[in-house]
């Protein structure tokens, strides 16, 4: 029987806030590395200084204000420099704001060996849902959600005291998140079975991260029974990979993150489309061992691969990409309508925070033109959707408060692949397309 899609399920956080306009240098033919770290050294990070205006690209200049000290005459606020007009943000966000954006010293590039790749059409693959592990008595799904939650930064709350929370230090949970690494199936801890199970080779390359359990606030789940977690965990791991690959990329860019009602768009190639869903389906598996040394995060759903229509397209240098991260961060410049309190505090903002990208992954994401139809069993027209596989790369970034240290968020968003421009619609921001989703303003 069908369950509908839990992604709220999902352990990896993170990202979708966005837009773009700087195209960037392209990749270097011939590499075949499948990772590379890139010191501070070798990049210049663009960082917002005090008071600057987010709609000036960091000029400081007021956008009703028409000129600079100097008597020179600013830029006009209709140019696509300026920050988004549309909604997709608290209604306490300010007129102007300010925030830094840099890349990691230890920036991690894993571009999986390619130096090209190409856009294809694609179909859902329907009709068959998928098996869940954990029929099978040897796997369980979710098990280590609060473990890597709160080695990710995340606040955990006492089961029996709702206002009773705890997180991790922000220099441990850094640590943390600056662990990932590309590494084969085969050498972590139940990877051959992984690879068997998903009719992967075992030589798979996925992201790894390899989380220490510092301080966990074993007291909260003294008498919670349902917590299997052994208590004497040291590390643990999660794996973040996809249950098909194309050219040896995953297809999973977007999925990190549920971005709400966003639009994509690639001049001349593709129309407005929505990330895709398969509404009706159990789409993410979450699965460890009973010793929780290792969590594989994964989509799924499988496509129908039809033919490359933009062929051996050469991929931008990612390292170049800080100006179009920082429009695409404008894009929906949020994270959700909940408000904090001084008892409860959490991040729902980029304003006034500290960002930095920590590594770039090249993937595939699945874009589909047709309106959402989001009903209890899904959109019976599924499998007749044209699908468009569009090469990205995925921005895993850091987003830390600058005045409270308890408060981190890690998430991500996407760059063209191909013009290192953001995908995110310069028309469409959060919650317009009307046309994509049609039951956008739905009573309820």
């Amino acid at each position: 029987m069908k369950r509908k899609d839990l992604k709220s399920a999902s352990l990896t956080l993170a990202l979708c806030i966005m837009l773009s306009t700087a195209a960037c240098g392209q990749k270097k033919e011939g590499s075949e590395e499948t990772g590379r770290s890139l010191q501070g050294s070798d990049i210049t990070p663009i960082t917002e200084e005090p008071g600057s205006d987010a709609s000036t690209n960091g000029s400081g200049q007021d956008p009703a204000n028409t000129s600079d000290d100097s008597g020179n005459t600013a830029k006009d606020p209709t140019e696509s420099t300026k920050e988004p007009t549309w909604g997709g943000a608290p209604w306490n966000k300010p007129s102007t704001f300010d925030f830094t954006l840099k890349y990691s010293d230890d920036l991690k590039i894993v571009d999986y060996g390619k130096s090209t790749v190409n856009v294809y059409h694609a179909n859902y693959n329907i009709g068959k849902e998928p098996t869940r592990w954990e029929d099978d008595g040897s796997w369980e799904y979710n098990g280590t959600h609060d473990i890597i939650t709160w080695c990710q930064g995340g606040r955990i709350y006492d089961p029996w005291d709702s206002f009773k929370w705890s997180r991790l230090d922000r220099e441990n949970a850094l640590a943390n998140i600056h662990s990932a690494e590309s590494v084969s199936l085969s050498s972590l801890p139940n990877g051959d079975e992984v690879a068997q199970k998903l009719q992967l080779p075992s030589d798979t390359q996925a992201l790894c991260w390899t989380y220490e359990v510092y301080d966990f606030p074993w007291e909260y789940y003294d008498d919670a029974e349902w917590v299997t977690i052994p208590r004497d965990l040291q590390t643990t791991k999660l794996v973040k990979l996809d249950s098909q690959y194309v050219d040896g990329l995953p297809l999973y860019g977007g999925r990190t993150y549920c971005s709400g009602e966003h639009t994509f768009e690639w001049d001349g190639v593709i129309q407005p489309s929505r990330l895709n869903s398969t509404m009706g389906y159990y789409g993410q598996g979450t699965y460890c061992k009973a010793d929780c040394a290792c969590t594989y995060d994964f989509p799924t759903n499988t496509y129908t691969i039809g033919d490359a229509f933009l062929k051996d397209q050469p991929i931008v240098d990612p390292t170049t990409c800080l100006d179009a991260i920082r429009k695409a961060l404008l894009y929906d410049p949020s994270f959700g309508g909940a408000i904090p309190r001084d008892e409860d505090p959490f991040l729902i903002h980029i304003w006034e925070t500290d960002i930095e990208v920590y590594m770039m992954e090249l993937t595939y994401v699945v874009l589909d033109p047709e309106p959402l139809e989001d009903g209890v069993d899904g959109d019976p027209t599924l499998g007749s959707h044209e699908l468009t596989l569009v090469p990205v790369w995925e921005v895993y970034f850091t987003v830390a408060d600058q005045k409270d240290e308890r408060l981190l968020e890690e998430r991500t968003l996407m760059i063209n692949a191909v013009t290192g421009e953001s995908l995110y619609s310069e028309t469409y921001g959060p919650n317009e397309n009307e046309a994509l989703y049609p039951h956008l303003h739905d009573p309820g």
